[in-house]
Formats: structure tokens, sequence, C-alpha cells
């Protein structure tokens, strides 16, 4: 190809892996010095033009009678999936699953990912998925998410969350709002044991989850309240004085 076909062909590149402006010029300048397609040579232009094959860019030609291939004008990523991805990423470092949160250990993640599912051309970058390797990657991270968040709960006997069947829910968006509760009740317990509150030892009267609540400094208080269970989300009410807890279902002291 000469110097005018892969200038263009690397515009198209851009368009297509959703590059913003300045991260396209950033990667010109890392890989040949240059931040401009004009002010290459040919074989500069060759080695960007490899690089965003590398990176997923797949070359695409018209067909007769076919439709023709519209490339995203705005430059914007396609892949609604991408943000999800991302988050999901967060989540399960702030949780321990993953070692960092960072965009490169997911980048990483990515481009694993992608090489199993693309015939081993793996997408070097998060945003730069298109559609179908977008949501491929993020039903595969969810899925790795849930058996994590599943493994935790088992191995501190906390029942998995039921509909009003009684059937048990173990798809990703109960277990994760599940998973999700139980931590912020552990922070929230963590404070009151770095406080160095007097703490007892609770329990759901539904569900048998079994946890600690903070207790009265004044052996002559008595705190009586409507309580969530985190696990369950049914309300307990308790009477929780000094050294015990008086427990009641439905607002009606047992």
């Amino acid at each position: 190809m000469n110097k005018p076909q892969l200038i263009r062909l690397i515009h198209v590149a851009k368009t297509k892996l959703g590059l913003d402006d300045e991260t396209y010029r950033s990667k010109l300048e890392a890989l040949t010095g240059k931040t401009s397609c004009s002010q290459m040579s040919l074989d500069k232009l060759n080695a960007v033009y490899q690089a965003f094959k590398d990176a997923g860019f797949k070359r695409q030609f018209k067909k007769k009678g076919g439709a023709r291939v519209t490339p995203n004008a705005k430059g914007q990523s396609k892949a609604p999936e991408i943000p999800k991805i991302r988050a999901i990423w967060c989540v399960m470092a702030k949780q321990g699953f993953v070692k960092s949160a960072s965009e490169t250990s997911l980048n990483g993640f990515v481009k694993r990912m992608t090489a199993k599912l693309n015939d081993g051309a793996g997408v070097a970058e998060v945003g730069w998925l298109d559609s179908r390797l977008a949501y491929q990657v993020l039903e595969t991270l969810k899925g790795w998410h849930l058996r994590e968040m599943k493994k935790a709960l088992k191995a501190r006997r906390i029942n998995f969350p039921r509909d009003r069947s009684g059937r048990t829910l173990e798809s990703y968006e109960p277990v994760s709002s599940l998973y999700a509760r139980i931590i912020q009740h552990d922070n929230y317990l963590a404070r009151h044991h770095a406080s160095g509150s007097h703490m007892l030892d609770t329990y759901c009267p539904f569900c048998g989850y079994r946890s600690e609540v903070p207790a009265p400094t004044d052996c002559s208080e008595a705190w009586d309240s409507l309580a969530m269970c985190p696990a369950c989300t049914k309300q307990v009410f308790r009477v929780i004085t000094k050294n015990r807890i008086f427990y009641g279902k439905g607002g009606v002291r047992l």
C-alpha cells in the first residue's frame, strides 16, 4: 500500500477503535516519535497500521451488493458494556478479588480474554472493544465475580437470597446485591471494633445470619429498634441491653 492508502486506513482504525484525538496522537508518538501521519515515512505508517491491527482493528472490504460499513463519525466507543466492565473490575478490586483496580490490570485481563475469544488476536485496551467482544468480556467477568462471591458466602455459611416463593436465587444481580450488603455491614462492624465498642453476638431469626451489634455502655439503658438483616433484608425487632439481646418478628417481641 502507498502512503495515502495507509493514512486512510489508520484514520479508519482510529475511529473503529474508539480513540479520541489526544489518545490517538499519544499512541502515534509512542510508536514513531511523530504525532501526525503526514510526517511519517512509509515504514513508520506500516508500523502504526500493524499496531492498530494487533489491537483488534480488522480491515473490511466492500462486497458487491452489500451495505457499506459506516464508521462511528464521533470516534467514540459504540459498546455500552465498556463502562460496566470498568465498574465491575473496580468493585472486584475493592472486594479483594483482583489485586489492582488500575486500567493497566483491566487491560491485561481484556487482552487475555479476547485472545481466547478472537482466534488469538487479543485487544490491548478495554476502550477498543467492539460490541461483540465487549459483551463477551462483560459476561466472562460477571461469571468470574459471581463464582468468587458465592465461594466467599459459602465459606461464611451465608444463605443465598430467595424470592417470595422460597426459590434460591443464584444469578449475578441478587448475589452481588447480597454480597455488597454484607461487605457494607462488615465495614460498619469494623468501625465499632476500632473504636473499642462493647459488642454482642446477634442473629437473624428468619435466615440465621450471625453477626454482632454494639451494646449500650450503661447497664440501665436498653435500645429497641427494627433492624434490617443484611443477608435476607427482613426487619428484625430487637431490644438490646448491656449484656443481652431480645428478639421479635414483625415488630412483636418474642
